[in-house]
């Protein structure tokens, strides 16, 4: 798992490198209550599609199931 850390910090320093050389604006909020509201809202949003989706379907998704 350390490995995809790695690649993902790698990544993300080389996206932000390159916005700064070709001044590009950044694709992240540049202050820290920015990035928690979007960490907010992706927790939220993945909260929702857990307890919002109906059992049966996770678990026939989960099985290999196609849906008719």
């Amino acid at each position: 798992m350390s490995g995809r850390w790695a690649l993902a910090a790698v990544i993300a320093f080389g996206v932000g490198f390159g916005c700064r050389w070709f001044s590009v604006p950044t694709p992240a909020p540049t202050m820290l209550s920015g990035a928690l509201l979007v960490v907010a809202m992706t927790l939220g949003a993945m909260a929702a599609d857990r307890l919002l989706t109906p059992r049966d379907a996770v678990q026939s998704a989960a099985a290999g199931e196609r849906s008719k």
